[in-house]
């Protein structure tokens, strides 16, 4: 087998090339079909499972807030108007501020999921790469095209 980065005759029992320490296994799982390639929705589900968890830690610190809200709802409603309103007033800041901490974690766990789509969808539409390690041209993805014929008359006549 030849390394694929220097062009060197190596044996197939080598794992590395001592001449310039490419991983010759990787070209050799590779050659032979047994190497499982990378797959992006591996990462997609990853992102998802993790956005789910961020969702539900969201909705734990979220839920005492809603819970002191309502606490302050009744209180209110039973205590006398004089002590009711400063007592409602602090379950109402500690509500507040609770129930805002969860919403905030829920949008960014719900923003970091659609930037993991957004990046699968990226790297669903990219071409995969090139196997072939003998070619020692790059790959040309806009060729130039010829100048039309029209155009070079007119520079003549001009």
């Amino acid at each position: 087998m030849y390394c694929p980065t220097c062009g060197a005759n190596q044996s197939n029992e080598k794992k590395f090339c001592p001449a310039c320490g490419t991983n010759l296994a990787a070209v050799t799982a590779a050659l032979s079909g047994q190497l499982a390639p990378v797959s992006e929705s591996n990462s997609l589900a990853r992102a998802q499972a993790q956005s789910r968890k961020d969702m539900a830690a969201a909705i734990y610190k979220g839920a005492p807030g809603l819970g002191l809200l309502l606490a302050a709802l009744f209180l209110f409603l039973l205590l006398p108007p004089g002590i009711s309103v400063w007592i409602c007033f602090g379950l109402i800041i500690g509500g507040v501020s609770a129930l805002g901490r969860g919403i905030s974690h829920f949008y960014l766990a719900r923003t970091e999921l659609k930037a993991a789509e957004i990046e699968a969808q990226k790297a669903a539409f990219q071409s995969p790469p090139s196997l072939n390690f003998l070619s020692t041209s790059p790959p040309t993805t806009n060729p130039i095209p010829p100048h039309s014929i029209t155009e070079q008359t007119t520079r003549h006549l001009g």
